[in-house]
Formats: C-alpha cells, sequence, structure tokens
C-alpha cells in the first residue's frame, strides 16, 4: 500500500519536498542575514553583499527581514 501511494502521488512528494527545502534554505538565509548585520553591524544591503547574495533576490529578502 505504502509503494502504491508513492508511486500515485510521486509529483506531488515531489513539489512538497521541493517547497520545503527552498523555504528551508530561504529561512537560513535570513538568518545568516541578520546575524552579520547584528554581528558586523552591516546594513541589510551590506549584509547581503558579503553573503553573495544575487541582486535580484535582495528586494525580496529585505522584504523578509
Amino acid at each position: 500500500m505504502d509503494a502504491l501511494f508513492r508511486e500515485i502521488f510521486k509529483d506531488e512528494l515531489a513539489a512538497a519536498y521541493a517547497r520545503g527545502y527552498a523555504q528551508g534554505v530561504k529561512e537560513s538565509m535570513i538568518k545568516s542575514i541578520r546575524a552579520v548585520m547584528k554581528n558586523l553591524n552591516f546594513t541589510a544591503a551590506q549584509a547581503m553583499d558579503a553573503l553573495g547574495v544575487p541582486a535580484d533576490k535582495q528586494k525580496e529578502y529585505v522584504d523578509l527581514i
């Protein structure tokens, strides 16, 4: 039954895993940005530059900090 369930829902499970993984990466980056800002007294932009956040993603992270 478990194997049948996995086969039927494998695409949905893969998509859910990908969403969860992406959310975890995003949350980790937010924590890193905040830590750099606090510990090094950087602005959000400076912290993201130091961490190598691509410029096209920085607005997204600023909204979440």
